[in-house]
């Protein structure tokens, strides 16, 4: 999406680790750069949100991929765009976004339903998020948007079903850098935070953060300042 000249896209590619090929694209007439995904190149799932941004009913379309076609997915309990996401097709937590004022709301996916869970301390939108593939158990938020500008907070969630209060979000190690559009990858405890807004749409940075599950470090910068961009991976290994 350019700011300058806004344009929403539903062209979808994949990526082999060299070179990227399109497939068939999105379900949706188009989506704003701010869309959430998890999952694997084969079995995906995505919470968009469609422009004008305005419009609250264009809030949290989810879509669902198979490898070869996207279809349309079950609605969150809570609509919303901007959000996090992370896990699996089939297992999976969103939390946050925009309704269109901040939202702390989380749900669990178990691959059939939503499932309301324990809210954020900070509402926020457009921060980074990283779980791995046990995100509905272990999810990291950091940075975003809070409506007043941009913050550094960042939140651990845990899930335990052997326990009385199965799902709570606690304070994790702040960001050294408050920002917001990063990219992420990584997990929990393993986690990488990239380029982004730093204070507001005219500042981007080429700033990036390793996260050990309690505090943030300072890491080689990204060779392009950039924000809004996508990531995937993990600590070491990241895209």
């Amino acid at each position: 999406n350019n700011p300058d000249s806004p344009q929403s896209l539903n062209n979808s590619e994949s990526y082999n680790g060299s070179s990227w090929t399109a497939t068939n694209a999105l379900n949706v007439p188009g989506f704003n750069s701010v869309g959430a995904g998890a999952g694997t190149q084969t079995a995906n799932i995505i919470v968009t949100r469609n422009l004008p941004f305005s419009d609250s009913t264009t809030l949290g379309q989810v879509s669902e991929w198979d490898g070869t076609n996207w279809t349309s997915g079950t609605s969150l309990n809570t609509s919303r765009g901007d959000v996090g996401l992370d896990g699996i097709q089939t297992n999976a937590l969103v939390f946050g976004g925009i309704t269109p004022s901040k939202s702390n709301a989380t749900e669990q996916w178990d691959g059939s339903t939503w499932n309301t869970s324990s809210n954020m301390s900070t509402a926020r939108s457009s921060f980074s998020s990283s779980g791995g593939t046990n995100a509905s158990t272990a999810a990291l938020a950091a940075g975003g948007d809070i409506g007043t500008g941009v913050t550094n907070v960042t939140e651990e969630y845990n899930s335990n079903i052997n326990v009385t209060t199965n799902a709570a979000w606690s304070s994790g190690g702040n960001l050294n850098q408050n920002r917001s559009f990063m990219g992420d990858a990584g997990t929990q405890t393993a986690a990488l935070g990239f380029g982004g807004y730093i204070s507001g749409p005219t500042t981007t940075t080429n700033a990036s953060e390793s996260y050990d599950g309690s505090s943030w470090t300072a890491t080689p910068t990204i060779n392009s300042a950039r924000n809004q961009l996508s990531g995937a991976g993990t600590q070491t290994a990241a895209l």
